[in-house]
């Protein structure tokens, strides 16, 4: 995933490079005690900080990142507010000094932008893109008859969910429900609150109402097996020709 290796370049590779440049400029500037300890502290907190974005949100990741950040946090103060009490005043020391200070609120936000980045909604638009999504979900190029199709991967806690939508192609259904999907029961599995779906994610109704069409819906479970459950429902929209995807995954 690059999010995924931007994160990782950044925490461990342009940081680390940052940090002994900084070093080896403030060394060649002669400066007074330059202050690489709490730089160090500085450099060592952005990039932890970083890298734990790539957790996913559940009550073992927020532990975990309370115990890294509050430490940090503390630690970045305390250094800080020994510079402040020292007589260097250089544009190292007060960079220091204020980055420290600083934290609080920048390693937070450095932490949520990591995992933004990486757990957030990811919505392609492009049609190469969107016939990946369809290809990995489904273990086929989607043919020319699939016009539209539409994809959104969402990440809560534990629980990964991919939300599509594509056009109905009868022949193209039937070898997707082919890969062991049963027929549902409407009754048993039409209903559901779907939150965190996307806007364009709208289901056929289970009540069709006079001269409507009853809609037709497969489901099979256990078929993601890095997950500790999964289960995947489509359904299929005879009179808006369309088919929506719902495949989730949970530890």
């Amino acid at each position: 995933m690059p999010a995924f290796k931007v994160i990782l370049v950044i925490s461990l590779l342009v940081l680390s490079a940052g940090f002994l440049i900084l070093c080896y400029r403030m060394h060649k500037s002669g400066i007074p005690r330059p202050p690489g300890i709490p730089f160090f502290f500085l450099f060592g907190s952005l990039g932890g900080g970083l890298l734990l974005g790539v957790l996913p949100l559940s009550f073992l990741s927020v532990f975990v990142v309370l115990f890294f950040l509050l430490p940090a946090i503390l630690i970045d103060l305390i250094s800080s507010g020994y510079l402040a009490f020292r007589p260097e005043r250089t544009v190292y020391h007060r960079v220091a000094m204020w980055g420290g200070f600083a934290m609080p609120i920048l390693l937070p936000a450095v932490y949520l932008a990591g995992h933004a980045a990486l757990w957030g909604p990811y919505e392609p638009t492009d049609r190469a893109t969107l016939e990946q999504e369809f290809r990995s979900e489904f273990g086929f190029t989607p043919p020319a008859a699939v016009t539209d199709i539409r994809s959104r991967i969402t990440v809560v806690g534990d629980t990964w969910t991919k939300w599509m939508a594509f056009t109905l192609d009868e022949d193209t259904l039937q070898r997707i429900v082919r890969q062991g999907f049963s027929e549902s029961n409407p009754g048993l599995h039409g209903g559901g609150s779907w939150v965190n779906a996307p806007a364009w994610w709208k289901p056929p109704a289970l009540n069709a109402g006079p001269g409507g069409l009853t809609p037709r819906i497969f489901h099979k479970e256990g078929h993601r097996k890095d997950f500790g459950g999964s289960a995947f429902f489509l359904w299929v929209d005879e009179k808006g020709r369309r088919v929506y995807s719902q495949s989730t995954a949970w530890d």
